[in-house]
């Protein structure tokens, strides 16, 4: 078992846990220029993805410890990453306001959802792959349908931003 760590010094760290009490570092992973804030595994565990303040995606080999492809696009920080279901795509969210859906394989933006005009900090699918949810610097989660490319609900009631969605 592995488990990633994202740190103001850039890095990426894979972590080997195990049975013993001492934990160590696997690999370290670099490619970022500036502080990264978030990472995410895909479901099927082929695939670590990492979000910076250089406004980048990383999409990591773990095993060759390598940066696959940095995805651009977003024109701020990255901070909210989640994969589909099928690990097949990747949903980003940033200060930037936009979130932006990533075709995994080929490593390219395939949709940018917009609407919303403030930093997202948090994103995630529903377990069916249908539905997003977002929540940011507003207070307000947002629910969105994917097919439809447009906010479906506003869920209103937090008084200071919201950090974390995340469905069950």
């Amino acid at each position: 078992r592995n488990l990633a760590s994202a740190s103001y010094d850039s890095t990426v760290k894979l972590w080997e846990v195990g049975e013993a009490r001492s934990l160590r570092v696997r690999q370290t992973l670099v490619g970022h220029t500036e502080r990264v804030q978030w990472v995410a595994w895909s479901p099927d565990g082929g695939t670590l993805a990492s979000g910076s303040f250089d406004h980048t995606i990383r999409l990591w080999d773990v095993q060759e410890g390598r940066s696959r492809v940095a995805l651009l696009g977003h024109s701020s920080v990255v901070h909210g990453l989640a994969f589909t279901p099928d690990s097949r795509r990747l949903l980003s969210g940033s200060d930037d306001g936009t979130l932006r859906l990533w075709d995994v394989e080929r490593g390219q933006c395939v949709r940018v959802l917009q609407g919303y005009t403030a930093s997202l900090y948090d994103v995630a699918w529903s377990p069916d792959g249908t539905k997003l949810a977002s929540g940011g610097i507003d207070t307000v989660v947002t629910l969105w349908e994917v097919a439809n490319e447009a906010p479906l609900k506003l869920l209103r009631g937090h008084r200071w931003r919201v950090y974390g969605v995340e469905w069950s």
